[in-house]
């Protein structure tokens, strides 16, 4: 389950971005603000579903095609944050729920050791 805190607690950052950082206009806060709100309703719907959790990428690949062709080149701080949460949240959204557990047929052996 760490996964889904680190991405909630990636939206919790991308839901600040725009009050934290000067944002060069007032539609510039709308992207970071909603893809941190779809982090925090998938971070926790994913305890409940399954395969939710793939799309955080959906999101991740927003972020980043958002604050790549928004802005030009070198951008400001709102589109540099953006791409760099995109790129972490496309390497936690492949990572499943219980990735710490042992397989389900290992678990009746690991339960007899602890």
């Amino acid at each position: 389950m760490w996964p889904r805190v680190c991405e909630a607690i990636i939206g919790v950052g991308l839901c600040a971005t725009p009050v934290a950082l000067a944002t060069p206009s007032p539609d510039a806060a709308a992207v970071p603000l909603a893809a941190g709100s779809a982090l925090l309703a998938l971070a926790w719907w994913s305890r409940q579903a399954r395969r939710i959790h793939f799309l955080v990428r959906a999101v991740a690949l927003v972020l980043i095609a958002w604050g790549w062709a928004r802005f030009p080149r070198p951008g400001p701080a709102i589109s540099q944050v953006s791409i760099l949460a995109g790129l972490v949240l496309g390497l936690l959204g492949i990572i499943p729920n219980h990735a710490g557990d042992p397989p389900p047929a290992w678990r009746p052996h690991a339960q007899e050791r602890a």
